[in-house]
């Protein structure tokens, strides 16, 4: 992914992101009254297990920063920003495990912290499951098949059903490859179904999400039932738009197993960055949860199983990683002054 094209204009990836670390970067020097030139950015652990891949997503970020008007930029693993962020609320000696589950990526770091708050970082692993994928799961077992995924799209001369296209089902599972249904050669086949297909409603309904632009609508709807799960035993993904009439319920335990294979990278995860540290789980004291995903009771029932002795802290889901930037910038200017 190099760019995109917005109202006839063409931006590359790093001027899409100047943009916001512009506003950032003004904004802060409205409220500071005095030029802001340096930057401490976090960034996941992994951005692709192909270390070229990572590097350069990292660099694409930089240049962008270089772009908003930031002559200095670093950057800082996310967990490890986590983490300073808890030790400054509870600075004692402890040995934690820092589960960073966001929107993209889990971040799991071990480390030990001394009495004076001093951070020794024994592992660091990246695991590329976030949150989005589980919406994507929902969308695939769940929701998908009410926009004739499981439907025919024809019937054969022979009588013999013509299932939806696998290719055209994997498009639904992102709200990012929903637009590619509108090609000329997609809309043909949506168009079949519509036509001679055994579900008519399904197929007008995949043919608006498309055309009209709702696949992002859609998975609003699906965030939203999904976080209601962690508070409630069962939610309701609603959609009702033009053709679209969708009314889907979800229960947590259906959830659960919708994203069966994304717990078990996430237990693979824990396993694997625990035998990286050298530890066994009994030595871990503390399990600082952060990043919303980390709030899902399957997630947190996994950590209590795999680390049974620690304190699980749900730290600030959402402030904890810009939360410890900001103290070791601090930490940072003080040194240097």
């Amino acid at each position: 992914y190099q760019g995109s094209a917005i109202f006839g204009t063409y931006y590359t990836v790093e001027e899409l992101i100047a943009f916001i670390l512009r506003h950032v970067r003004q904004r802060s020097e409205q409220y500071l009254g005095q030029p802001v030139q340096q930057a401490l950015i976090g960034r996941p652990v992994t951005f692709s297990h192909d270390p070229a891949v990572d590097q350069r997503a990292e660099e694409k970020i930089r240049r962008a920063a270089h772009l908003a008007g930031f002559a200095q930029v670093d950057f800082m693993p996310e967990p490890v920003a986590a983490a300073a962020f808890h030790v400054n609320r509870t600075p004692h000696e402890q040995t934690l495990l820092v589960f960073d589950f966001g929107g993209g990526t889990l971040d799991l770091t071990v480390l030990k912290v001394s009495a004076t708050g001093q951070q020794q970082v024994l592992a660091s692993l990246g695991i590329l499951v976030g949150g989005d994928d589980l919406d994507s799961a929902i969308m695939r077992g769940k929701v998908a098949p009410h926009f004739g995924t499981q439907s025919a799209i024809d019937v054969n001369f022979d009588g013999r059903l013509i299932p939806f296209p696998e290719h055209l089902a994997e498009l639904l599972e992102q709200w990012q490859t929903i637009p590619a249904l509108t090609r000329p050669e997609n809309l043909q086949i949506i168009q079949r179904g519509i036509q001679y297909g055994n579900n008519r409603a399904a197929f007008q309904a995949l043919e608006t999400l498309a055309t009209q632009n709702y696949g992002f609508a859609l998975f609003q709807a699906i965030e939203q039932a999904k976080h209601e799960l962690s508070q409630q035993l069962a939610s309701t993904i609603k959609l009702q738009l033009a053709d679209i009439h969708l009314a889907v319920e979800l229960g947590r335990e259906e959830f659960n197993g919708l994203i069966g294979t994304e717990r078990a990278e996430v237990r693979r995860g824990i396993r694997e960055a625990m035998a990286a540290a050298g530890l066994n789980p009994e030595q871990v004291e503390v399990v600082v949860a952060t990043g919303g995903s980390s709030s899902i009771p399957a997630f947190q029932a996994l950590l209590r199983h795999e680390i049974p002795g620690a304190e699980i802290v749900v730290s600030d889901l959402f402030g904890s990683v810009t939360g410890g930037l900001a103290i070791h910038a601090y930490q940072h200017q003080l040194a240097s002054a």
